[in-house]
């Protein structure tokens, strides 16, 4: 909720389970967190390739190939360029200070283009 009003920051939200997770069960979910859908957004498909995404591209990992991917705890930032930034334990408020620092300077650099 704390950038809200910042069109420029969107959340994504991998199903890590998407032979249970239809778009209609993400939407019930996001909406239980009150979600702005026009910000967040909840994704599923293909089992691999959401896998191999987690892996190859967020390097989160497995218990072990092929098996469920460990739900995290972290929320990964990625700027306009598809890099990562940063890993944040959200359960941390040292670490979420830092991503609301990180954020900040993000949307700093945005506005300075």
């Amino acid at each position: 909720k704390k950038f809200s009003a910042q069109p420029e920051i969107h959340f994504l939200s991998f199903s890590v389970d998407p032979e249970y997770d239809t778009p209609s069960i993400l939407k019930e979910y996001g909406s239980k967190f009150g979600a702005n859908f026009n910000q967040w957004i909840f994704l599923t498909g293909d089992k691999h390739e959401i896998y191999s995404l987690a892996r190859h591209n967020f390097h989160l990992t497995t218990e072990d190939e092929g098996e469920s991917i460990l739900h995290s705890t972290k929320f990964i930032l990625i700027d306009a360029k598809g890099t990562i930034r940063g890993y944040y334990d959200y359960e941390d408020t040292t670490a979420i200070s830092k991503l609301t620092t990180d954020v900040n300077a993000l949307l700093d650099e945005i506005r300075d283009k």
